[in-house]
This record gives C-alpha cells, structure tokens and sequence, in this order.
C-alpha cells in the first residue's frame, strides 16, 4: 500500500508564555482529498448528477426524433424537416405521444418509490436513500448506451431505461434527499440562506450539462456522449458512497416508521413475502405522511401544509413538462433552433435561476425583513409570478430574442427554491419530516404523468394551428397555484415566533 506524506514542520515560539515548540504536522495527501470531498461532497453531488442528466436528456430527444423520422420519411425530408411542414406536424405528435409514454413508466414507479424511500430515510438515514437515484441514474446511463447503439428506437429499452430511473427515485427523491441532510445539520434561522448557497451547484449543473448536450455532439458520437454520462453518474455514487456522512432527524427514535420496518426485519421467514412487506411498507409510508396532515399537533397548519403540497405538485409537474415540450416547439417556425442554440437557451436560463437563488434569495429576505413563515410563503407568490410571466411570453414569443427575454423572468421565482423546504421544517417535526415529504414528491411524481398527459394532448392537437396554446393553459394553472398561496397567507399568523420543530 503506497501512501503520500505532506510534512510541514513549523517553528513556533510562544513569546508570551517563555515556551517554544517544534511541531511537526503530517498529513497523507489522502486525508487532504478526503476532507474536501467531505467539506463539498453534497455540492459536487448536486453538479455531476443534474449536470448528467440535463446533458443526455436533449440529445436523447434528437436522436428519438430524428430516428422517428427516418423509421417514416426519407432521409432528406428529415434533414430538413422545418421545410416540411406536414412531416414535421406528423413528427412532432408521435414524439409528444412518446414523452407521454416515457412520463408514465418514469413518474408512476417514481411516485411509490419516492414515497417508499422518503419515509424511510427517516428510519435508515439519509444517505443510504440518497444511493437509490445516484445508482438509478447510473443503470440508465448504461441503457442509453446500448439505446444509442441500436439503429431504430427500441421501446422495450425506452421502457426498461424509464421504469429503472423511476424504481430509483428519480429526481424528486434526489432533491428531498440532498434539502433533507442540509436542513438536518442546519439551524432553523439558516436555513435558507443555506440551502440557497448549497443548491446553486445543482443549477451550475444544469448549465453545464445544457451547453454541453448542444456542443459535445459535433465533436463526439452519441455513443461517446453517453459514455461520459454514465463516467459522471459513476462518480456521483462513489461520492456518496466515499465522502457524505449518515444523517437522521434528531429525534430519530421516534420516527413514524419504526414499527413496521422493525416488524417486517423480525417477520424474514413469513409467507407474506417481499412483496407483501413492500406493500405494507409503501402503505405506512403514505399512512405515515396523511397523518401529518390530520393530526392534532397540526391542525391549525392543515390547510397551509395542503397549500404547500399543491403548489409543489403544480410547479414541479409543470416544469418538468415544460421542459419537455419546449424543445419540440423550437424546433418549429419561427425559431427553428438547433441543439446548440436550444442548449444555449436552458443554460441561460438556469444562469438566471442560479443568480435569482443565490443572490436573489438574500436580497428578498432583507427587503422582506426578518424570517417568518408569512414570509415564506411570500416567496412562493413571487415563484408562481414568475413561472405565469415565463408561459405566456414562452406562449406568444415571434423570434429568438422574445423567448430569450423570457428566462429572465425565472430571476423573480428563484428564491421560492428555499421556501418550501423552510415551511416543512417550520410545522412539521424532525422525526415525521421525511414522511411527509415523501409523500410531498409522491404526488409531485404522479401529477407530473397526469398534468403531462393533458398538455401533451393539447400539444399534439393544436400543433399544426397554434403551438403555443400549451403554455397559455400552464400560465392559467399557475395562477391557481399563486391563488391558493394567497389563500394560505390568510390562514398563516403574523407572528414570526414559529420555529424549528424538535419533536
């Protein structure tokens, strides 16, 4: 076994005392890389998993479209599909039916596992949940691969890669995880700002991996693509394997889900079985996050915890659609954009979300005033504001430079990143956190099908007539979600007194 010492000797004289000492202080070059990677290992993390992902996703879109098209037309008529306008409609439709597919085999797993794993980092810890999506994400990198191989698209492959991804827990549980070990070793009044210097990486990532997915293709194969893909995700699980540090809410012992977890270690040899056990135990975790809503301990938040779970189902279901969509609309007249403007476009909107979050955050708070839960859902006003303005210049944009204009808006919502997971720590005990949250990305994860379902019907009939119908409708459901915040403010006393929960 080699090893690399890093000696320094220091002279030191304690003048003030009379004593002089000689201290010699050596470190193994292990030690140093290993404090790092602890000190920043939950923000390297964040980068290389969302910076993967966000990388592989565009291209995956192009190639399905562009394989759709050839499996249907001539190869010239594909390469220039904006010039043709009715393969390009006929294209366009089944690519949106497929992203309902995809949505369906990715989000409904998604949903059971991320209520299954939420709740159950209350009870084994966080980072052994925070492996489930890492290593997810790793197997789909591995699938893609192959996908990218086979010259027609594979739907038993699109499948497997989709259910595989959802099974892990995707990218809700990967959030909840990650905002659940910072809050966990964070103070109440910190946060925030916390999580808002902490999240940016994840935003940094998306940047990353945009620009790259528009720019690596003209230099390396689709396969090669992919293979940096599944190098990344690799990374991200020995990170955490190597370097994050089991956390648990501070009242462990006490957690929801205790007693079924430890009933179904001692019942090994009943003939209920794994799936029985599995079955029970997604139950009690949905049981378990209910019930913070119908307790005693919370009734007077009950309808603010409602509100804080619907606008978390309507914006999470409707970026994530969105972002799907938007890709097919500008690939369309007027913006006939290529991957590498499309690239060029997400990563600057990021930019905006990263600056909105890691600047913006403070900025809001001091104009706002000292932290308190009216407060909180304050910025949950401005996240929804943001997300209307963003659909409808999204929905009536005539070049480039409109659209554009349109990320700019996502500086205004950015720091609603943080309130979410402030109101939860806020009402909710430490011990029944993850469950609720769990259930949080539970209906998250379903409503993402359902809500994608809808707007890619919208999309796929009114394509040919006025594609931007789709985004005018999401602006319309965001409203709904900053009404029912505006609701909730009504219900939320003016005293800034609600602290953290510690039991």
């Amino acid at each position: 076994m080699f090893s690399f010492i890093v000696s320094w000797s220091i002279d030191t004289c304690v003048q003030n005392c009379g004593l002089g000492g000689f201290i010699e202080i050596e470190m193994t070059i292990l030690d140093i890389v290993g404090s790092g990677f602890r000190k920043c290992g939950l923000q390297l993390v964040l980068f290389f998993y969302i910076a993967g992902l966000t990388m592989q996703f565009p291209i995956w879109q192009n190639m399905i479209i562009n394989r759709l098209c050839l499996e249907r037309y001539r190869t010239d008529v594909c390469d220039n599909l904006s010039e043709n306008p009715e393969a390009e409609s006929d294209v366009q439709m089944v690519s949106s039916r497929l992203l309902t597919l995809q949505s369906i085999f990715t989000d409904i797993p998604g949903a059971i596992a991320a209520l299954l794993l939420g709740a159950l980092s209350d009870t084994i810890g966080r980072k052994r949940v925070l492996m489930f999506p890492c290593c997810g994400s790793l197997l789909v990198s591995l699938f893609l691969v192959v996908q990218s191989i086979v010259p027609v698209v594979s739907l038993p492959l699109v499948i497997m890669s989709c259910f595989i991804f959802g099974v892990g827990g995707g990218i809700q549980t990967f959030m909840t995880t990650a905002v659940n070990i910072i809050t966990d070793n964070t103070p109440v009044e910190k946060r925030a700002v916390r999580i808002s210097r902490i999240m940016p990486f994840f935003g940094l990532g998306m940047i990353v991996g945009m620009l790259s997915s528009g720019i690596l293709p003209q230099f390396l194969s689709i396969t090669q693509v992919y293979l940096l893909f599944a190098a990344s995700q690799f990374f991200v699980v020995a990170i955490v394997y190597l370097f994050i540090d089991e956390t648990l809410p501070k009242d462990e012992a006490a957690s929801s889900n205790d007693g079924v977890v430890k009933e179904i270690k001692d019942r090994k040899n009943s003939r209920l079985g794994v799936v029985m056990d599995s079955i029970e135990l997604v139950w009690s975790s949905l049981t378990s996050g209910i019930q913070v809503l119908t307790s005693k301990e919370n009734r007077q938040f009950r309808t603010v915890l409602i509100v804080v779970l619907v606008t978390g189902m309507i914006g999470n279901a409707s970026s994530m659609v969105e972002f799907n969509l938007l890709l097919l609309y500008t690939k369309r007249a007027p913006f006939a954009w290529s991957p590498k403007l499309y690239g060029i476009f997400s990563a600057f909107k990021s930019l905006m979300g990263i600056i909105g979050q890691a600047v913006g955050t403070g900025v809001v708070l001091g104009l706002l005033g000292e932290r308190s839960l009216k407060k909180d859902f304050r910025l949950l006003q401005y996240g929804s504001i943001s997300a209307i303005l963003v659909c409808l210049f999204t929905a009536y944009a005539t070049s480039t430079k409109l659209l554009m204009f349109a990320a700019i808006f996502v500086l205004i919502g950015a720091p609603s990143k943080s309130a979410n997971g402030s109101i939860v720590s806020r009402l909710v005990s430490p011990s029944k956190k993850g469950a609720f949250m769990a259930l949080g990305s539970f209906l998250n994860t379903l409503t993402t099908p359902i809500l994608g379902g809808i707007y890619n019907g919208i999309y796929a009939s009114s394509v040919d007539t006025r594609p931007g119908l789709v985004f005018v409708i999401m602006a319309v459901v965001h409203a709904f979600a900053f009404f029912a915040v505006r609701y909730a403010l009504t219900k939320t006393p003016d005293s800034n007194s609600i602290g953290e929960k510690t039991n």
